[in-house]
């Protein structure tokens, strides 16, 4: 039987208390009881007798089965305080919600199903989209309860299943209290890119001297953890890296030394030239590593950044950095890179765009927190990888990192009503794609808003292929397949957004052939996305903080207004996220969740 919301909001952390402390007490009386036994298998008048070794042998094998139980007790014991640790933590999450909810007249019934008290009631359109946010952010907070819950729930049942199957063992303990040292190690933490729910519930569970023990013995092993505290991620990412520069600067020293001392000898030969050469492209790919950390540490610097993610395990670096806490903010935005983009060349200029992006939030939103995170974490098609780009099977096989990273940042995030937008570019826009609609899979995704830009387009994961038919935005158009189900995205009316650049290449290639069996999907415009301008347009820059109202208006630039003034020439692909574009001010209109300054 699936748990829903109702069973949750149920459930007491003292609940798991009380049996917390009731295997103290049969820890304490199985003390008491080895005691006696201790004392009564000392039968000083049967020395080096049979009776002796008889009786002896027998209360050892008593002994063995009171230490037995005394792992088990504290085995019970340490599942029973983590689940009341994570059900602490998950109960003030549910009285938060239920506070939010009833003080603006929603209910949330047993199976989760939010209630809005003010239905059929007269209500202005402005006053009707606010509550269909509203409702929105509890139904995305219920989700995550519930994902949570049944993390908490495997993590109860897995430590008490282990018990009744007999999975516990005292570790050849000689007395009670080593039996009870012996389950007193720190739970491992869940495998890399494990689910954000259970990575948070996990950590809730632990206690502060427990999570202190993993910073400081286990760093690699949970840095990387969508789900933990940003400031603990960060702190840890940060330490790793500065191991990682001082490592890479002695590796490119030793070959630099090495390959002088080789060019000191006396040589000529084609073997002398070839180890040569060798040597030099060491020295090359050393130099080239050390730079992408350096150029890493440099856009992780300065005022409210933090290094989310960094990861060298796979064949490119993978690397995400926020502008802004995420866990505190009301407003966060997660871009999602696309072709060619890799850590080496591109972490500076993306994290400045993340910058820009964040100050041009915050002028919409001046009274609210913002945090615009640069991802860099999945592995990007390269200029070398030309049929990889050429399909999604790259971007399918990521999209999951994309999915946990949204989850994470819901997880954390301390409030009820945060504002999450995806943004995807290019290639990234493909991976986006799918990972909205993996993330709307399971229940309500914590996915407010999304925009893609520059786009080749991203296939739906389950289409119904069984008929054809020509659409009301492409009706001249002989699809192959029908049109993709926008509700698969899990958006609601109103907030998918697509921005689509005259003269950019790849939307006019791949864009187009997404209605055929080649490409990468269908095109933004057939998934029902809202086109947003990209033409020379006097907007709204600046508003009041505490009323929202316009305080400023300036132009903001097309293509050829924007190159034209700033004498430059940025190639259609690349000018969504340019300084003063009407492109970066509708993404900071979504990211600060001001739909209504979009250039539209």
């Amino acid at each position: 039987m699936a748990l829903d919301y109702g069973e949750i909001r149920d459930w007491e952390a003292a609940d798991a208390g009380r049996l917390a402390d009731a295997m103290i007490d049969r820890v304490a009386a199985l003390e008491s009881f080895e005691e006696e036994v201790r004392e009564a298998g000392q039968w000083q008048s049967w020395v080096n007798s049979l009776g002796e070794a008889m009786a002896s042998r027998h209360f050892m094998d008593f002994r063995d089965s009171v230490t037995d139980a005394a792992a088990e007790a504290q085995a019970a014991r340490n599942t029973a305080e983590q689940v009341e640790s994570a059900l602490t933590f998950l109960e003030s999450e549910v009285t938060s919600l239920e506070i939010y909810a009833s003080g603006n007249q929603f209910r949330i019934g047993e199976t989760g199903v939010v209630i809005d008290l003010r239905a059929g009631m007269a209500l202005t359109p402005e006053e009707k989209l606010i509550r269909e946010g509203i409702k929105r952010q509890i139904e995305q907070t219920v989700t995550e309860v519930v994902r949570s819950g049944r993390e908490i729930e495997s993590l109860a049942a897995d430590g008490l299943r282990a018990i009744s199957a007999g999975k516990v063992d005292d570790g050849g303990a000689d007395s009670v209290s080593d039996a009870v040292e012996s389950q007193n190690g720190v739970p491992p933490p869940p495998e890399q890119n494990a689910p954000a729910e259970q990575v948070r519930a996990w950590w809730e569970s632990l206690t502060e001297a427990q999570q202190q023990h993993m910073v400081e013995h286990e760093p690699d092993a949970i840095r990387n953890l969508w789900g933990l505290p940003s400031e603990v991620r960060d702190e840890l990412n940060r330490e790793a890296l500065d191991r990682d520069i001082t490592d890479a600067q002695s590796d490119v020293d030793d070959l630099r030394d090495e390959l002088q001392d080789y060019m000191d000898r006396p040589g000529g030969s084609d073997a002398y030239y070839a180890g040569m050469i060798s040597m030099q492209s060491r020295l090359d790919s050393a130099k080239h590593h050390l730079e992408t950390l350096q150029r890493t540490r440099t856009a992780a610097t300065g005022p409210d950044r933090m290094l989310l993610e960094y990861d060298l395990s796979e064949d490119l670096p993978e690397v995400a950095i926020s502008v802004g806490d995420p866990d505190t903010a009301d407003n966060v935005s997660l871009t999602v890179e696309g072709y060619t983009t890799n850590v080496h060349d591109s972490v500076i200029g993306k994290v400045n765009d993340a910058q820009n992006l964040n100050l041009a939030a915050t002028e919409l939103a001046p009274g609210q927190s913002h945090a615009t995170i640069a991802f860099l974490a999945y592995q990007h098609p390269q200029k070398a990888d030309l049929l990889g780009v050429g399909t999604n099977s790259l971007a399918t096989q990521e999209a999951s990192k994309v999915e946990n990273a949204a989850r994470g940042i819901a997880v954390a995030n301390h409030k009820t009503d945060v504002n999450l937008s995806l943004f995807g570019h290019s290639y990234g826009s493909t991976t986006s794609g799918i990972a909205a609609q993996e993330l709307a899979a399971d229940g309500r995704s914590p996915v407010d808003t999304l925009a893609l830009y520059g786009s080749p387009g991203f296939p739906e994961i389950h289409p119904d292929t069984s008929t054809t038919y020509p659409t009301p935005i492409a009706p001249t158009e002989d699809l192959i397949r029908p049109l993709p189900d926008k509700d698969a995205l899990g958006i609601d009316d109103g907030r998918a957004f697509h921005m689509t650049e005259n003269g950019d290449f790849v939307t006019e290639i791949f864009g187009e052939v997404g209605t055929t069996k080649v490409g990468l999907g269908n095109p933004p415009r057939q998934w029902g996305l809202e086109e947003l301008s990209m033409e020379t347009t006097d907007v709204v820059v600046q508003t009041h903080p505490e009323t929202g109202e316009p305080v400023a208006h300036d132009t903001r630039y097309g293509r050829d207004d924007y190159n034209r003034i700033h004498r430059e020439d940025v190639g259609a692909h690349s000018i969504y996220t340019k300084n003063e574009t009407i492109s970066q001010h509708n993404l900071a209109a979504i990211a600060a969740d001001r739909l209504d300054l979009l250039a539209r």
